[in-house]
């Protein structure tokens, strides 16, 4: 359905869908032409609402409420240990869904794990990686481990 998003345009495109007669392709041109996101975003937050529909703990993508919603988020973190950033995602998926439906987020008091900041590597420079595997070792063990 993304493939003909051409021959769709803005003016054709509620202002907020029902929920209960709304389909996944529909929200998806939704959140193409209403919340302006990119088709690569859509096409991964169609695939999270479709695990999220299919899970041991689905979420009522028809019926959307919080206390529902929650319970897959706790059974995803609790049970599943899923990971801050799989969490994230799922709850950008309903943010989508949400919008869509006209259904305010302020009304979602949702907040998912923080995504751990990735340090910062240190790639040492060719001299440096020569100088290590060169390195002739003394009977200094301090210098040793530095090295």
């Amino acid at each position: 359905m993304l493939n003909n998003i051409e021959n769709i345009g803005r003016l054709d495109c509620p202002i907020s869908l029902n929920s209960q007669e709304a389909s996944f392709d529909e929200v998806a041109i939704h959140a193409l032409l209403r919340q302006r996101l990119s088709k690569s975003t859509v096409e991964k937050r169609m695939r999270y609402a479709r695990f999220m529909e299919k899970h041991p703990c689905p979420v009522d993508f028809r019926n959307p409420t919080y206390e529902n919603f929650i319970r897959h988020m706790d059974y995803r973190e609790q049970i599943e240990l899923a990971g801050a950033s799989a969490l994230s995602h799922e709850w950008k998926t309903m943010k989508t869904f949400l919008n869509a439906y006209g259904i305010p987020i302020t009304d979602w008091n949702y907040k998912p794990p923080s995504i751990p900041k990735t340090k910062a590597r240190v790639i040492p420079s060719p001299d440096i990686v020569h100088k290590m595997i060169h390195h002739k070792y003394s009977k200094d063990e301090y210098e040793n481990a530095f090295i």
